[in-house]
């Protein structure tokens, strides 16, 4: 068809002129309309939607009276017969310009999907902003944010939880950080904060024997399961500024910047298989471990260690090899 503007088209209807059945072709062509059938239908005018306006199957704009404004995206739903919401992206702020990092998203549960197909009172595209606004706010969403703006590398840390069993006392969270290997993201290191609810509370750090093979995009219980896995990581307790008194051993520990001082009738403290860093040890044993910049007092005995940077006063060490560097 020939493309004529507004101001042709009202040429043809003026006062006194006899518009040609050419002149209302025209008209019919230029102006949207219902479309005829077989061609895209992602752009819906009248048959089903609100108030006779136009719609975008799949697609819902909201902006609120309240400032927040709604982002939906829906698909075809072959039991209900319609379009129901299946991804939500909501911007919390009435000014973009001023505030960053404002896009929030929620991707329904199928339970949450039939909630609000429920609230809405059945047509997605039928219902006016405020029911559709209304429906999202009687659900009591959580909303997630979304990281990483400027690259396409996971968001660190990764949080997960694992519920206490029958073996296991107390609540862990771990903060798990990725790493690329062979051009894959996978699970590098994680630190776990371990809560003993009536006892007392430890942080570890885990580590892979050997390179990781726990990959990245997997979900949280499979990454727990593997964590725990005490094969695959090695699991330190951490010590961080910290002044400790102890009478007994420290196994498998990472201990920074603390004092430790033995206590009881021994007036030692015992390190075994661990990394020191910055410590003052006044009395005890240290095996096994690698130690940087620390004190060691008259009172220890060092074997099999690995001494970078250290102070030692009188420091025992055993015939068993023992390797300095900078002390």
């Amino acid at each position: 068809m020939t493309k004529i503007n507004k101001q042709a088209l009202k040429a043809y209807f003026q006062t006194g002129k006899i518009p040609t059945q050419s002149n209302f072709a025209d008209l019919i062509d230029s102006v949207m309309n219902i479309p005829d059938g077989g061609e895209d239908s992602t752009l819906v005018l009248g048959n089903g939607d609100k108030n006779g306006a136009p719609y975008v199957n799949g697609y819902r704009f909201v902006n609120n009276s309240d400032s927040d404004t709604y982002l939906i995206i829906s698909c075809w739903d072959n039991d209900l017969g319609d379009n129901v919401p299946v991804l939500l992206f909501y911007f919390p702020t009435d000014s973009p310009s001023k505030y960053s990092d404002t896009i929030t998203y929620h991707v329904l549960t199928s339970a949450e999907v039939m909630d609000m197909y429920q609230e809405l009172g059945g047509t997605f595209n039928e219902a006016s902003d405020d029911t559709v606004v209304s429906a999202i706010k009687y659900l009591g969403l959580d909303w997630f944010e979304i990281f990483n703006r400027y690259n396409n590398n996971p968001p660190a840390p990764r949080v997960v939880t694992y519920s206490s069993g029958s073996e296991y006392n107390g609540v862990s969270t771990y903060f798990v950080y990725p790493c690329k290997q062979n051009n894959e993201w996978y699970v590098g290191y994680a630190v776990e904060y371990e809560v003993d609810m009536g006892g007392s509370n430890q942080l570890y750090r885990l580590t892979p024997v050997g390179n990781s093979q726990l990959k990245w995009n997997i979900s949280d219980g499979a990454i727990i399961t593997d964590l725990r896995n005490y094969s695959k990581w090695t699991r330190k307790i951490m010590y961080n500024n910290c002044s400790l008194l102890i009478d007994g051993n420290i196994n498998n520990a990472s201990i920074n910047d603390c004092s430790l001082h033995g206590g009881g009738t021994s007036n030692s403290c015992n390190i075994r298989k661990s990394d020191v860093k910055v410590i003052t040890l006044e009395a005890g044993t240290v095996e096994y471990s690698d130690i940087i910049y620390s004190i060691l007092n008259d009172s220890v005995s060092v074997k099999g260690c690995k001494l970078r940077n250290c102070t030692i006063y009188g420091a025992k060490f055993s015939s068993e090899f023992t390797e300095i560097i900078g002390c």
